[in-house]
């Protein structure tokens, strides 16, 4: 079988199956995921709240 010249051809895929059972999380994990993910986003919000862009700009007219 030849090689592809495509590097993406010769990776593996990885496919998942109708059969795969269920990831289950613990009531317990999805707090502290739900608590990372909130804490995450905070961080994002205080970090882009002072870049706040305003609708109307005061205009400057000389006088």
């Amino acid at each position: 079988m030849p090689r592809s010249t495509d590097p993406a051809a010769d990776t593996p895929r990885i496919t998942a199956t109708q059969d795969a059972p269920p990831v289950e999380l613990s009531p317990t994990l999805l707090g502290t995921l739900q608590q990372m993910i909130t804490s995450a986003i905070r961080e994002q919000l205080t970090v882009l709240a002072p870049i706040q862009v305003t609708t109307q700009p005061e205009v400057v007219v000389p006088e």
